[in-house]
């Protein structure tokens, strides 16, 4: 009698060492996809940032880039001035070769929509490189990262809006 006791004992221990285990393993399987999601977020964030200052803020390379020949693409004129010759050509680039695009601006890796609107007035954009596609894509994606950098056009404050999602 005494050594059944001992193996239904040894049983249930056994049962209840498993159990905690596998708890174990499934919570920390659930924090670390967590962590990751988490990392991979702020990590398309600062790029997005990036993209945002880089259109916004820099003339480009080189300088007075069109369609054709840029290699890094930059809407200023300088002195925190947006260029519409340099927002023209994003425009067909971005129509023409979406791909090369999203690489000019750091994103290649990402879906992604610019806008360059009134502050604080999203729904009438001057200018909106995307399509219906791309954002009913964005619309429904449910990691999305936004940056907006303030700049001027034609004498009048807008936001450079950049949005990019996987």
């Amino acid at each position: 009698m005494r050594g059944q006791i001992a193996s239904v004992d040894l049983v249930f221990s056994t049962l209840i060492l498993v159990i905690v285990a596998l708890t174990l393993i499934s919570f920390l399987n659930t924090e670390l996809k967590t962590s990751e999601s988490l990392s991979l977020d702020e990590k398309r964030d600062g790029l997005v940032l990036s993209a945002a200052q880089q259109l916004a803020l820099t003339t480009g390379r080189p300088e007075n880039w069109n369609a054709s020949t840029c290699e890094r693409a930059g809407l200023s004129c300088g002195e925190g001035l947006l260029c519409i010759e340099k927002i023209s050509s994003l425009s067909s680039l971005y129509s023409s070769d979406y791909n090369k695009t999203r690489g000019l601006i750091g994103l290649g890796a990402y879906e992604v929509s610019i806008l360059i609107c009134k502050p604080n007035d999203y729904s009438s954009c001057d200018y909106n490189f995307s399509t219906q596609a791309r954002e009913t894509d964005r619309l429904n994606s449910s990691h999305v990262s936004r940056a907006e950098v303030l700049s001027t056009l034609g004498g009048k404050t807008v936001s450079v809006i950049v949005y990019a999602w996987e």
